[in-house]
């Protein structure tokens, strides 16, 4: 899986996740990954090595500081 932030649509930057059945296949296309942007600016994706678990920065829009956000799913197939 690939995981990145980007402000595709415009707006405040979001993140998104592509996925491929196997390593030498080519990416799908990205899907925003639910519950973030939405009035936050949200950044620097870290994806754990078993894909599981997903840690990024959020800063609210009108805020000064970033926060760690952290989401887990049980499986790889499994929505965020």
């Amino acid at each position: 899986a690939l995981v990145f932030a980007s402000q595709r649509e415009g707006g405040t930057p979001r993140l998104y996740h592509a996925r491929r059945d196997a390593l030498d296949a080519a990416f799908g296309s990205p899907e925003p990954i639910a519950g973030t942007g939405g009035g936050a600016n949200d950044s620097q994706p870290w994806l754990s090595s078993d894909g599981l678990h997903l840690l990024y920065l959020s800063n609210p829009v009108g805020k000064s500081a970033s926060r760690v956000m952290s989401v887990r799913r049980e499986r790889r197939d499994a929505a965020w």
